[in-house]
Parts: C-alpha cells; structure tokens; sequence
C-alpha cells in the first residue's frame, strides 16, 4: 500500500511540475489535441471515447499550448484477459499539447465491478510512415492497482498505442 501510493505521489508531483498559467491569448491560440467525441482505439479494441473538455488555462513548462481536463467513458476490449471487460466506465483525464494521462476507476453498477484503478500516461505522435500522414496516436504506459492485484505490490504494468478513429 506505501508502495502504491509513494508511485501515485510521483507521478502527481511530476504532472504538477510541468504546468504554468496561460494567457488567455495563449488559451484560445492552440488547437487542442482532445475533441469532444474523438474515439481512440488501442491493439487491444479497447476504446477511449471523449464526452468533454474543458481548458482550464494552463500550459506546461516545456509543451506550449492548452492544458485542459476531459471526462469520456472506456470500454475494454480485452475480453479474456480481464474480468471488467466490455463493459463502459468513467474516465477522467488531462492533457497538454503533447502529452495526455488518464484515469479508469473499475467500478460500475454491473455485477463485474473489478474494484481497481488504472492510470494511463502518454505522448500525442504523428505517424510519419503512415500512407495517412494525418494519422494521430496516443502511445502510453499503464499502471493497474487495486485490491488483490498480483504480482507482490499491488501493481501491473504495460504499454498502449491509441489511435485515433
């Protein structure tokens, strides 16, 4: 558990680190790189769909652009390997212009509430060597904790590429 949440405490001290106020000029310059109804599909068929957004007027330090926050629902594709499959939960989350994270609490009011969390943190790519050169991608690491979690800690670990649908 001090384990857990000394990584948890990190990570928030690191996203923390990286913003500074905007300017409202600023605010309004940039394009976001989350849109209300984008859908992100990993290699797993899980889906990320965005419901809202909302700049909250700060940038990072060293991403200029927006920074703002995003609730949506994610929906895992991962039928065998996970009990809280299918099913559709809520997601909250923030971003910068080039890098995003995002949270999934695995509880809902069907009967395969997981009781686990996971975290995900990644980076906004172009796919140059895409025959799409606008072809958008998310590529992420993620921390899965929870009660009854193995391996010892409490904690699984993996990587994502999102792409944009």
């Amino acid at each position: 558990m001090l384990m857990r949440s000394m990584i948890v405490a990190a990570f928030v001290l690191l996203v923390g680190s990286l913003v500074t106020p905007l300017t409202p000029a600023d605010a309004q310059s940039s394009s976001a790189p989350i849109a209300v109804g984008q859908v992100w599909e990993n290699q797993g068929n899980s889906t990320l769909t965005i419901s809202t957004v909302s700049p909250v007027g700060t940038r990072g330090t060293h991403n200029p652009g927006p920074y703002g926050a995003f609730t949506g629902t994610y929906v895992n594709g991962e039928t065998t390997a996970f009990p809280c499959a299918v099913d559709s939960y809520a997601v909250t989350g923030s971003y910068t212009q080039n890098y995003v994270t995002w949270t999934v609490n695995w509880q809902n009011s069907h009967p395969s509430n997981c009781g686990t969390s996971t975290i995900w943190s990644g980076e906004f790519v172009t796919v140059l060597e895409s025959p799409n050169p606008s072809l958008k991608e998310i590529e992420s690491s993620w921390v899965l904790t929870g009660i009854g979690i193995t391996p010892i800690g409490g904690l699984i670990t993996g990587d994502n590429t999102f792409t944009l649908q």
